[in-house]
């Protein structure tokens, strides 16, 4: 059973609100504005998801069989660092008055998949009286084969790079037509 979320991150509150004070714009102050931050989460969901794992070795000896639910949080967005600012096209129409902008922005990146500890809950357990019980390292190697599995999710990725593209997307129309531009043209790197 799989539950995601998402919460739209904007972790750079107090950059806009700079830039809606500032009463003199620099021709340059978009770029400023934009390597301020290194990497740019847009994007952070929450999955839970249910384990169900099966000792077989030692079958003979009776069942060892658990199930684990763990809650993950995985943030993705674009890193700033790759971003190409010179190849930005800007248009400037003296008749109309008007500055217009292109720019490319790097493809969405998944920046991290993060399972707590305290996230982790058992919710069933069954140990024959014959065979050992989970140890630690049994249960951390589930949980990482879990993640991995997580990772491998490509409905769940696609979803993930969908919204976080989205949200760049929105961010960065929001940041160029705050500094003067009368239009953006954002597309995204192949």
């Amino acid at each position: 059973m799989k539950q995601t979320r998402p919460l739209f991150v904007i972790g750079v509150l107090l950059l806009l609100l700079s830039s809606a004070c500032t009463q003199q714009k620099d021709d340059n102050e978009w770029q400023h504005q934009v390597k301020r931050a290194a990497e740019l989460s847009t994007v952070k969901y929450s999955v839970q998801q249910i384990i169900c794992h099966t000792d077989e070795s030692w079958k003979f000896l009776g069942n060892k069989k658990i199930l684990l639910k763990y809650q993950a949080e995985i943030k993705a967005g674009i890193d700033i660092e790759k971003l190409d600012l010179d190849r930005a096209k800007i248009t400037v129409n003296k008749k109309k008055g008007t500055r217009a902008i292109a720019i490319v922005l790097p493809k969405p990146e998944i920046f991290s998949y993060n399972i707590k500890p305290d996230g982790i809950e058992q919710l069933y357990k069954e140990v024959s009286w014959l065979r050992s019980d989970y140890t630690n390292e049994e249960r951390d190697k589930i949980i990482s084969q879990a993640e991995a599995e997580l990772k491998k999710d490509a409905e769940l990725n696609e979803m993930i790079y969908k919204d976080a593209r989205l949200n760049a997307f929105r961010f960065f129309e929001m940041i160029l037509l705050q500094n003067g531009f009368d239009s953006a043209t954002i597309t995204f790197e192949k």
